[in-house]
């Protein structure tokens, strides 16, 4: 339950359960483990390493705690001391994918692009729906400027993980800036394909046609979001783009944004 505490931002409920709970049960390392998780994410890093390397004083010995330790080693800078962790839980268990994906963030960090994509390529050998080791992977194939390596990256991403949306947008927007506004289109269309009551696969939708030239069907894509959105913030973000859309709509459409601007807004908008 702290553990969870602390992933939701409640560090402090999290830090008081911990603490009480390591003085309850002194010897117990997933405690003391634990406990540094939150101090770490609190932004307590002092206490968190005591914690961590209290951890690692008990047995038994446990390749996530070294790889605990160097994630906040390399949250510090301090990448010599986070490597050597991420070695020592590696060879501790060598199926531990998150070990490896740890690691490639840290040398994409450090701009070892070569590096951090051999890190997560072994990631992914062990854990093929490992999220982050694929969206890693294809971030640095884009950085490296490896169009074709960095589009098969994206697709893998989104075949093993075909309702994570998040990863849609990301590939869609990467498409979209290298000019192949088809394939971000067929993207977002498998979003409404999944999802058709979705106001976050309309927007995609939306965006990725305005990036075809498809200025009409981008409209009512975003419209239909907006209709669809669950809350005045995702209605502001529809609207945001349709404002976007119509500044940079030709002459040819002044009638349609027009039409529309009194349909959805209101005479005088």
């Amino acid at each position: 339950m702290a553990v969870s505490l602390a992933q939701m931002g409640r560090q402090t409920d999290a830090i008081a359960r911990l603490e009480a709970l390591t003085k309850k049960s002194p010897r117990d390392d997933r405690a003391w483990s634990a406990l540094g998780f939150a101090y770490h994410a609190a932004g307590r890093a002092q206490e968190a390493e005591t914690a961590m390397r209290k951890a690692l004083e008990l047995p038994p010995a446990r390749a996530a705690e070294h790889r605990d330790l160097g994630a906040l080693f390399a949250s510090q800078g301090r990448d010599r001391e986070a490597r050597a962790e991420f070695q020592k839980a590696m060879k501790m268990d060598p199926k531990d994918a998150a070990a490896w994906v740890n690691l490639g963030n840290l040398e994409r960090r450090a701009g070892r692009n070569e590096q951090a994509l051999a890190a997560y390529r072994a990631a992914e050998a062990r854990d093929s729906s490992q999220a982050l080791a694929l969206q890693g992977e294809a971030q640095t194939l884009a950085a490296m400027g490896h169009a074709r390596e960095a589009e098969a990256a994206y697709r893998r991403w989104i075949e093993r993980r075909p309702s994570d949306f998040g990863a849609r947008l990301e590939a869609i927007h990467y498409f979209v800036s290298e000019g192949r506004s088809d394939v971000a289109l067929e993207i977002a269309r498998g979003a409404v394909r999944i999802d058709p009551n979705s106001a976050d696969a309309h927007l995609m939708l939306g965006v990725a046609l305005d990036a075809a030239g498809d200025k009409r069907g981008a409209l009512s894509a975003l419209r239909r979001a907006e209709v669809l959105a669950a809350d005045a913030a995702g209605r502001a973000r529809a609207q945001q783009l349709v404002v976007t859309l119509r500044a940079g709509a030709p002459d040819s459409l002044r009638a349609l944004f027009a039409a529309d601007s009194v349909k959805y807004e209101g005479p005088g908008r």
